[in-house]
């Protein structure tokens, strides 16, 4: 069953010729709230890693990343 609903945009830092996604971003992503985290938690993370939190497939959240930049144009 595929969810229903867009997803949210994932923000991003470029860092040594590298896409890393910011951690808090992805907790929202996937519907937790960062104050319920430790304050020890990463900054960035890998889009691999990031593909192992949400259980998303690379091209989902390559969406989600290039829906963040462009949010990110806009404002």
């Amino acid at each position: 069953m595929k969810p229903s609903g867009k997803r949210p945009p994932l923000q991003t830092t470029e860092v040594g010729g590298r896409t890393l996604v910011y951690y808090d971003s992805v907790l929202r992503a996937i519907g937790i709230d960062r104050a319920t985290e430790p304050a020890d938690r990463p900054k960035t993370v890998t889009i691999k890693k990031t593909m192992e939190i949400t259980s998303l497939s690379k091209p989902t959240i390559d969406r989600m990343i290039s829906a963040g930049r462009q949010a990110d144009n806009a404002a």
